[in-house]
């Protein structure tokens, strides 16, 4: 089963990425880029008297609605959105889309919060992605001054794929796919499949469009990380020849989880200077 959830826009710092998670019977593919795109309002300068004016909204000539208007302004390939959260004697993985900062801060920072303050009685991973989509929504408040505030987005502005096992005996992985809105959503979603949050419009086709099915249940731990890798890979490859900004880049990490542990497949690391010696 594929399952592709909406791609958006958001606010400010913008990471609409792609995430991949795909559950096989020998445990869970958890996969995302690295790209961060960081936008601010429209600037013009005038070229008579060099004045700047900043464009804060267009009127739309066919539906004369007035709507927000960001410009990406730079990026960095190293923003983190994959992540571990220990629960009890195993661990959970989470994939993190949409916006890149809430409430002034970056999501890995408040990644380690909620790591370090969550409720020590939740059991399920279905509990940890509740705690968890509940203390972003309540970021997500803060960030805009109150829900009165928030504006209507086309589609949820922060997403989180979270994966995981129940017990160390449990022989079929869970993936909660949760939205962070005006209004929290979540879905669970217990059979083998692979899921797409984020920007997935190319591979989205792809996957709709095949001549069979994949066979999930069927398929080893190697072959599901090598199908999250492509589908990642593929959307950042084919965004270097569209005529738009492009919403995916950097590397790609990838970790699995099982029943008993979680390991990084590939992961990015902090680097200091480094040079390059001529041969």
């Amino acid at each position: 089963m594929v399952v592709a959830e909406a791609a958006y826009s958001a606010k400010k710092v913008l990471i609409l990425t792609i995430t991949v998670a795909v559950i096989v019977p020998d445990g869970i593919v958890i996969a995302a880029d690295s790209l961060a795109i960081i936008s601010s309002p429209l600037s013009v300068m005038c070229p008579e008297c060099e004045e700047t004016t900043q464009v804060k909204a267009i009127n739309c000539p066919q539906c004369q609605k007035l709507f927000t208007y960001q410009t990406p302004t730079s990026h960095s390939k190293f923003a983190q959105k994959v992540f571990k959260i220990d629960l009890n004697n195993r661990s959970v993985g989470v994939a993190v889309d949409g916006m890149g900062m809430v409430n002034g801060r970056t999501i890995e920072s408040h990644i380690r919060t909620f790591s370090r303050t969550k409720p020590t009685e939740i059991e399920t991973v279905e509990g940890l992605a509740t705690e968890l989509t509940s203390y972003f929504h309540e970021e997500f408040i803060k960030d805009y001054g109150g829900v009165e505030n928030i504006p209507e987005f086309k589609e949820p502005p922060l997403g989180l794929q979270v994966v995981g096992y129940d017990s160390q005996e449990a022989t079929k992985g869970q993936l909660i796919s949760c939205s962070i809105d005006k209004e929290p959503g979540m879905k669970a979603m217990e059979e083998y499949l692979i899921n797409l949050r984020g920007d997935h419009y190319v591979v989205g086709k792809l996957l709709s469009n095949l001549r069979a099915e994949i066979p999930f249940n069927l398929i080893p731990i190697q072959d599901a990380i090598d199908l999250a890798i492509f589908l990642i890979e593929t959307t950042i490859r084919y965004q270097r020849f569209e005529k738009q900004i492009s919403t995916c880049g950097g590397p790609i990490d990838v970790a699995v989880v099982t029943p008993s542990d979680y390991f990084w497949i590939q992961q990015k690391h902090l680097l200091g200077q480094r040079t390059i010696e001529k041969e």
